[in-house]
C-alpha cells in the first residue's frame, strides 16, 4: 500500500483514495481484494504493467484536479498513463 489519490473538487473539497496497493512491475500477482486491478499488460521490455480503475466517490462534484501521492519512502511508484476520464452524460430535461 503506498499511493494515495486525491481528488480535488470545483469547490475547494477534496477526497482521499487509499491507501492503494501497487504491484511490483517485474512480476504477475493473483488479483484480489488486496491487489484489485482489472488486468494487466505485458510491456516490449518484459515488465507488467497494472491497470486500476478509481471511483469519484462524490460524483455530483466537479473535479478540478486530480493529485497522485508516495505513502511510503521504501518505494518508488511509477504511474504511466494516468487519466482515462469517464463522465456520466445527463439528459437535458425538456422543460
Amino acid at each position: 500500500e503506498v499511493l494515495e489519490i486525491v481528488l480535488e473538487y470545483i469547490d475547494g473539497t477534496s477526497a482521499i483514495i487509499g491507501p492503494l496497493y501497487i504491484h511490483e512491475m517485474t512480476r504477475l500477482r493473483p488479483k484480489g481484494t488486496a491487489n484489485p486491478y482489472l488486468e494487466y499488460l505485458l510491456a516490449p521490455n518484459e515488465w507488467v504493467w497494472y491497470r486500476y480503475r478509481i471511483r469519484n466517490p462524490n460524483p455530483e462534484k466537479e473535479v478540478l484536479s486530480i493529485v497522485f501521492r508516495s505513502t511510503s519512502a521504501e518505494s518508488t511508484v511509477r504511474v504511466g498513463n494516468v487519466i482515462h476520464y469517464r463522465s456520466r452524460v445527463k439528459p437535458l430535461s425538456e422543460d
